[in-house]
């Protein structure tokens, strides 16, 4: 048969690819209706599918109790109906399916049960009716929360920090929806997207402490139900993933083992056989990790992350977002340059700007740039450093957002870096930077936010004062446990 063929060739494919599948099939018998047999091929599968999984969640279960009863109902077996129906409503309601609830309000309210108890016939239609407008209130509130997360989606994208007034007028706008600390969505799903939302805003506004809390209430609501949890289990990957960033955030190095613990345990043993799913967890797992290192100066541990990351990614890569790829590339060769190891960090810059048709993350991509230069300086090598001058000047000026500290560090790159610029010495040349820097900083604390990309002033001091670069950042993981 043709599309047993067909299925073969495809499931002797590491990843679907159809130009390769003609090619190399030309011959074959299903390539005569090459597209029928894809088709049928699909719908086969689909079924499959479908019976595989039937009754494995509650809504392929309401969706087969709504099925029963339909035929129940054709066939004026009204009793059985109501049997199957008070059952499909029980199940609904304690897993908060509104829009299946609905369909089986409606279906009980249609049947027009009948009682000899006149008043009792009307008590019960009024109660099915009361039940069925408070679905609706709820369920209207679900996608009130639903809609206000996607475009708070839309506008972090473009921003990830508030680094501007214009920034936090954006962000105070969506803030007024979510601000009531008191507020009591009536779902469990409006509250993932309330304390997901304020999570995302908190981190926004740099106050990290606040955005783990409220990240901590998500992972929380999310574990109440354990059929829930693994029914939205992307979800909850997200949601722990985002917890593990906070913990990086705040310095929580036991509560970040923790969040990653829970990964291990209640994500790993339920992914569907799903590479994308499985390079995903390998993202959430390994990103805050290696961040975490880098961010304070865990070198030896760093490393060790590092060269499993570098393994896993063999298998992975291909799979991985683009900006999730774009962000390991850039920890690597940041955790690399902290480590003192210059030339695998550029490995992984050079890994970075390989990417073809890349567009996203670009904060990252420029702070690469700027990494990139020091690696070349700090190596000695001249002739790069003044090409490079000139193309990060270029790539930082042409960003759609420039602010103070990327300003002064372009009239520094541009006009001062040693060797490139004013003939001063190098000590002179970073102190002044360091200098202006730090006023940019106090004039206007959110620019301060930089530094989440690529910590400048810790490279800076690790030059001024004659330290290495991991003993700076080591610093700041003592300064956060005082704090």
């Amino acid at each position: 048969m043709n599309y047993v063929e067909l299925f073969d060739a495809i499931n002797n494919q590491k990843a679907y690819d159809e130009k390769r599948l003609k090619e190399k099939y030309q011959k074959s018998g299903f390539m005569k209706n090459f597209r029928f047999t894809k088709h049928y091929l699909n719908d086969l599968i689909l079924k499959s599918l479908e019976n595989y999984h039937q009754d494995r969640t509650v809504i392929s279960k309401l969706r087969s109790l709504l099925n029963r009863i339909e035929i129940l109902i054709s066939k004026r077996l009204y009793s059985q109906a109501e049997k199957q129906l008070k059952k499909a409503l029980s199940l609904a309601r304690d897993h908060q399916k509104w829009p299946q609830m609905l369909q089986i309000l409606a279906n009980l309210l249609a049947m027009k049960v009948s009682f000899s108890d006149k008043a009792r016939n009307r008590a019960v239609h009024d109660t099915l009716l009361d039940e069925a407008f408070h679905v609706l209130d709820v369920y209207q509130e679900e996608w009130n929360y639903r809609s206000q997360n996607e475009k708070l989606a839309q506008v972090y994208a473009d921003m990830v920090l508030a680094r501007s007034e214009e920034d936090e007028i954006d962000i105070d706008l969506l803030w007024q929806a979510i601000a009531d600390d008191d507020a009591q969505p009536r779902s469990r799903v409006a509250k993932v997207f309330f304390h997901g939302d304020r999570a995302t805003i908190f981190r926004a506004r740099s106050d990290f402490k606040s955005a783990h809390r409220e990240m901590l209430q998500v992972v929380e609501l999310l574990e109440e139900d354990e059929v829930y949890r693994n029914e939205n289990l992307f979800r909850y990957m997200q949601a722990l993933n985002n917890l593990s960033i906070s913990c990086e955030e705040t310095g929580n190095y036991e509560l970040l083992m923790d969040a990653i613990g829970r990964m291990k345990r209640n994500v790993l043993p339920h992914l569907p056989n799903n590479i994308r799913y499985e390079a995903y967890v390998f993202g959430a797992m390994y990103q805050p990790h290696l961040n975490y290192c880098v961010e304070y100066g865990r070198i030896e541990e760093g490393l060790e992350v590092a060269q499993k990351t570098e393994k896993a990614l063999k298998d992975y890569d291909q799979y991985l977002s683009d900006g999730m790829r774009i962000a390991f590339y850039y920890l690597l060769a940041y955790m690399y340059f902290v480590a003192d190891k210059k030339e695998k960090a550029l490995d992984w810059l050079n890994h970075l700007y390989n990417l073809s048709g890349i567009d996203s993350r670009k904060e990252i991509q420029a702070y690469g740039r700027i990494m990139q230069l020091i690696l070349h300086y700090e190596l000695g090598n001249t002739l790069l450093v003044s090409n490079l001058v000139k193309s990060t000047y270029r790539y930082i000026y042409n960003l759609d957002k420039l602010y103070d500290f990327e300003r002064t560090l372009l009239i520094f790159i541009r006009k001062e870096f040693p060797g490139i610029g004013r003939l001063i010495s190098e000590e002179q040349a970073f102190s002044e930077l360091n200098r202006r820097l730090r006023k940019v900083i106090a004039n206007n604390p959110m620019e301060k936010r930089a530094l989440n990309f690529f910590d400048l002033t810790a490279w800076l001091e690790s030059k001024l004062e004659n330290k290495t670069f991991a003993e700076v950042m080591q610093q700041k993981e003592l300064t956060v446990s005082v704090s």
